[in-house]
């Protein structure tokens, strides 16, 4: 769900039904969301960080990731 859609529900629960925007909240939040309000009572959402597991499924190591951004040259530190 797009976190637009999701403050403009957290205003509009915060505005009319406070229980259900109890609720609400607690679930975005264990979902990983970050939910800030400011005084006025709008709200801005922001996505959980995007994780990169270290290993797969199998438990071997994802080399994909373990690289990823690294440029080939750095990673023996320029060994010849």
């Amino acid at each position: 769900m797009a976190t637009d859609t999701i403050a403009q529900e957290l205003n509009r629960l915060y505005e009319f039904e406070m229980d259900k925007y109890i609720t609400e909240c607690d679930h975005w939040k264990k979902m990983g969301y970050k939910i800030y309000r400011n005084s006025e009572g709008k709200h801005k959402v922001l996505e959980p960080p995007k994780v990169e597991h270290k290993y797969n499924s199998y438990g071997k190591p994802n080399i994909g990731s373990m690289f990823f951004g690294t440029p080939f040259e750095d990673i023996f530190n320029g060994f010849n």
